[in-house]
């Protein structure tokens, strides 16, 4: 019951994110923030840019055209949303986690060590997403007239500009942990669909920590974490398939098979 719960709800995460993609292609090209050229991205992604965003740099570094407000109320917009992301994120990984505890001994021992870095990524998250609506609220405050002044303002001295990348990098770095312990669900489940699962969700893993390191080398080569994030997405229906529709794998108890 436990498995085929945490399932369904993998599915409902899934429908819930399609759902934000799709309204957000709704959203008007001249409220949408625009990046700067320096960042390398497959496709426009400003909300990761910005979370590796170097403390004493302004929102103008970032978005170009950070000086509309229409712009700055999707950025607070996007916030507001990201709250519930981080709320469902966090349930489907404890549910996981819960899952795997169900194995008893040393699995239980990896699910608690998954539920502990799924809380500290949420909360890395919630942190990141405070700092950014503070960088929002300084560039709206100071108010600049012009583009030349946007980018005068907006450099703030590194004491006085919220951290940003420490609680973002943090968060990506725990929720890489997060996946890597929880891909250990679907090992060993005589099932090529779990193998299937471990190994999207080992691989994902893999790639963002390959991508983290490559951002200590170039703050704007973004690339493979996005890529690593965009794979999350599409993890969800395969998660949601296995733990619903091969509940009886993930069963305490000897099941059909």
């Amino acid at each position: 019951m436990l498995a085929r719960i945490v399932g369904v709800f993998a599915f409902l995460f899934f429908a819930l994110s399609l759902a934000g993609l799709v309204l957000e292609s709704f959203t008007p090209k001249e409220q949408r923030p625009a990046l700067r050229d320096t960042y390398r991205l497959l496709f426009p992604m400003p909300a990761l840019a910005l979370e590796f965003t170097e403390r004493g740099r302004g929102l103008a570094d970032v978005i170009t055209n950070a000086d509309d407000s229409g712009v700055r109320r999707k950025l607070q917009t996007g916030l507001v949303a990201d709250s519930l992301f981080i709320a469902l994120y966090l349930l489907l990984y404890v549910g996981i986690a819960l899952v795997l505890a169900r194995r008893g001994g040393a699995w239980a021992v990896a699910a608690a060590l998954a539920a502990s870095c799924a809380v500290g990524a949420a909360a890395s998250d919630g942190a990141e997403n405070l700092a950014l609506a503070r960088l929002v609220e300084r560039h709206a405050a100071r108010a600049p007239t012009g583009a030349q002044a946007a980018y005068a303002e907006t450099r703030t001295n590194a004491s006085e500009a919220p951290d940003i990348k420490t609680p973002g990098l943090l968060k990506w770095v725990l929720s890489f942990a997060t996946l890597a312990l929880l891909s250990l669900t679907f090992w060993g489940r005589g099932s090529t669909l779990a193998w299937a699962a471990f190994g999207l969700c080992a691989f994902i893993a893999l790639l963002g920590f390959v991508g983290l390191l490559v951002l200590r080398g170039s703050n704007d080569e973004l690339r493979p974490v996005q890529v690593a994030f965009t794979l999350m997405l599409f993890m969800l229906p395969l998660v949601g398939y296995v733990l619903t529709f091969r509940w009886w794998l993930f069963a305490p108890a000897e099941g059909p098979r």
